[in-house]
């Protein structure tokens, strides 16, 4: 009975080890985000940019994990993690790179003018470089999400009732 038990452990073990990574690790855990959950004002220039607490890599499985940037439930921008690289329409990009614990998203163009914006990350987009554990779920308008900043100027409207003298009016002195 012993070395049924025993063997019964090691198997499961074994199963953590190869499926979850060690007892104890944990998924990349996000230190901050640029620009910050819930900004307003942010230039349309912006490069967005997510810092993790250790050094990431790219998912280095051939399960495909994505990067969705929304507006409202439109999908403006779709990256995909797979393989230990990005891509963008099924071809590399470098409009994603990582330096060290910082994943930034440098995208063509400038966003829209006062537009909320929401990133949506699944799981396993990134993983622990140290630990080789898959990492961070942003989610859906409860996740990440912030507005650009609006450059439309409202004038003041001026009423044309009420004018002296009168709009066409004749016999006006001057002076």
């Amino acid at each position: 009975m012993k070395q049924y038990l025993l063997k019964v452990w090691m198997t499961a073990a074994l199963s953590l080890l190869v499926v979850g990574g060690v007892w104890g690790q944990t998924a990349p855990t996000v230190v901050s985000l640029s620009p910050a959950d819930g900004a307003t004002g942010v230039p349309v220039g912006t490069t967005l940019s997510i810092q993790f607490e250790n050094p990431i890599i790219a998912n280095p499985t051939g399960t495909v994990s994505n990067l969705f940037i929304k507006e409202g439930s439109t999908i403006l921008h779709a990256y995909a993690s797979t393989n230990g690289g990005f891509q963008k329409n099924y071809a590399s990009t470098t409009e994603i790179t990582i330096s060290g614990n910082v994943i930034t998203v440098d995208f063509p163009g400038d966003l829209e003018e006062g537009t909320e914006y929401t990133v949506e990350i699944t799981d396993g987009f990134v993983y622990d470089a140290g630990t080789n554990t898959a990492g961070v779920s942003i989610l859906g308008p409860e996740g990440w999400s912030f507005t650009t900043e609006s450059t439309i100027v409202n004038y003041p409207t001026i009423a044309v009732d009420g004018l002296s003298p009168a709009n066409v009016a004749t016999g006006v002195p001057v002076g």
